[in-house]
């Protein structure tokens, strides 16, 4: 199961799969505690540098608010902030940091 949603996640940029597909992989691989897959399908997801217009351009296979979503409430808090940041999801990134025990608030 996981490889074929992996596979929907990669082909044609993701254009296949839907917020299903990556709520289902990311609970594939919390249910795992497969972290360096986490780690891999985050990476992939990265910004890409500024352009012409100032902004970057998100290259996120896969919708970033169901992926936030998931991994917090799968308690993988640092892996979601992370994400959040990535994408300057300021507003994520402040209700988990407002929500954990101990926020980091760097």
């Amino acid at each position: 199961l996981t490889s074929y949603l992996e596979h929907l996640h990669t082909v044609d940029d993701g254009e296949h799969a839907t917020k299903d597909h990556t709520t289902l992989l990311l609970n594939c691989y919390t249910k795992l505690k497969d972290t360096d897959k986490l780690d891999q399908f985050i990476a992939s997801s990265s910004p890409t540098p500024e352009g012409k217009g100032g902004e970057a351009k998100s290259r996120a296979h896969f919708d970033v608010d169901t992926a936030i979503l998931v991994l917090k409430q799968a308690g993988y808090d640092e892996h979601a902030l992370q994400l959040a940041r990535q994408h300057k999801d300021h507003e994520w990134y402040m209700r988990i940091q407002l929500n954990r025990p101990t926020p980091d608030y760097e």
